[in-house]
């Protein structure tokens, strides 16, 4: 027996609509557009395991004019021990020269003077006199305390004021030449060869010591042929008002009674002539300009030895026999007097090279603009040894104007994606063609 059929489900009731809001809300903003894509990042090839490096670039050399740091902190320099030591024993032979006595022998013993300080209180001594009496100490202490309290341009420009003053204070006092121990450069009775034979001398010494230190200077090179061009005319102008030239006077003594004396004075003129040569032909690009600068400098050191002290000495010795009592205070004589002239000088040439060596020490000037050294690499020692092979780089072919080396050469692919990228970063494609461009460049690799 079967079951009647369920009869079908009846549809749902209609709903009426809500009912509208009053008041009706206020219309609501337009939604944001959508923002633009962001740009995308420009593409950098990655680099090569196999691409060489580039060389790096070398670091600015300051100009060879270029004064140092001022300071010995600030800018060591291994001259400095070297300077430092002339400029100690210049000290020295100055404060000898002003405390050694006159010894002057008088009936039958011999009479000390310490002529530097006694006359200090002499009327007929004047003011100008009493400088000169005084100026080798106050120089000599000078010197010495410079030589480690200071270490710049100020020491050199002092040493070199104190050296000038000895030369041009005798112009304002003729009887300055007449005091013990006091020799006079210039003054009225001094001609003009003389003052040339120690200014040239004194210039001289400051380009051969300048060249030790510095062999590539053009500064040391001039002084030092200025001064050479100085002393070689002081050889052929009178020392004094009325004589005979410098030269023609050195052969007129080699007579009997002047031989000895003679011999000396030829044997000063030819080392200072030897070393004049050296300073003319010792150009700043001379390959063993240091070497030249070093025998310049010792062949003018013994000239000056043998002139300054040798000629004080060797008369009073060639006349024969010489009582005891007066042999001490020749030598005494010699040492005072000697010291005065060598340190004088040396005031004006050790203030000159130090002045030099320090406005010089920027490093060796390059041989053109950009090139390499002409002694040294930077920070290598001064006195011009060979700087260490480096291998020249693979991209380092000269540009046809002679500029900066060639860049390192790139495929087609990189160099498109560059000018891809440079025309992008200056706005003159959309980012869309940008990255159609990008990947028709790429699908090609």
């Amino acid at each position: 027996m079967s079951r009647p059929a369920a009869p079908p489900p009846s549809p749902p009731a209609p709903q009426a609509p809500p009912a509208a809001a009053w008041p009706p809300a206020p219309p609501s903003a337009p939604p944001p557009r959508p923002s633009a894509p962001p740009a995308p990042a420009p593409y950098a090839p990655a680099p090569s395991p196999y691409a060489a490096p580039r060389p790096a670039a070398p670091s600015p050399q300051p100009a060879p004019w270029q004064a140092a740091p001022s300071g010995y902190a600030a800018a060591p320099d291994e001259t400095q021990g070297a300077r430092t030591l002339g400029i100690l024993f210049l000290g020295i032979l100055l404060v000898l020269a002003c405390v050694l006595p006159m010894m002057m022998p008088a009936m039958g013993k011999v009479e000390v003077m310490f002529t530097n300080f006694t006359l200090l209180g002499e009327e007929q001594v004047r003011f100008v006199g009493k400088l000169l009496l005084l100026l080798p100490g106050i120089a000599g202490i000078a010197a010495i305390v410079l030589a480690f309290a200071v270490r710049n341009v100020v020491r050199s420009i002092i040493l070199l004021g104190l050296g000038i003053a000895a030369f041009v204070l005798p112009l304002f006092d003729e009887t300055a030449g007449r005091l013990p121990g006091i020799v006079a450069f210039t003054g009225p009775g001094s001609g003009i060869g003389l003052v040339c034979m120690f200014a040239g001398a004194a210039v001289l010494y400051a380009g051969c010591r300048s060249r030790c230190f510095r062999p590539w200077s053009l500064a040391a090179a001039i002084v030092g042929a200025i001064g050479g061009a100085i002393y070689v005319a002081s050889l052929v102008l009178p020392q004094t008002a009325g004589a005979d030239i410098e030269i023609v006077r050195q052969f007129k003594m080699l007579e009997r009674q002047t031989m000895v004396e003679g011999i000396v004075q030829l044997v000063v003129t030819v080392l200072a002539l030897l070393a004049c040569v050296l300073c003319f032909i010792n150009i700043p690009l001379a390959p063993k300009g240091r070497k030249l600068g070093v025998a310049a400098f010792w062949l003018l050191l013994v000239s000056m030895l043998l002139c300054y002290y040798g000629m004080i000495l060797v008369p009073g010795l060639q006349g024969g026999d010489i009582p005891g009592e007066l042999i001490l205070p020749l030598i005494v004589v010699t040492l005072k007097t000697g010291s005065f002239i060598l340190g004088t000088v040396l005031l004006v040439g050790v203030g000159l090279a130090d002045l030099i060596v320090n406005l010089s020490r920027g490093g060796a000037p390059a041989a053109a603009a950009g090139g390499p050294p002409l002694y040294s690499t930077p920070g290598a020692s001064p006195y011009g040894a060979p700087a260490p092979y480096a291998p020249p780089s693979p991209y380092a072919a000269p540009s046809p104007y002679g500029g900066a080396p060639a860049a390192p050469p790139q495929d087609d692919t990189s160099a498109r994606l560059q000018r891809l990228n440079d025309a992008y970063a200056r706005g003159l494609i959309s980012p869309a063609e940008y990255e159609r461009k990008k990947n028709e460049i790429l699908s090609r690799m």
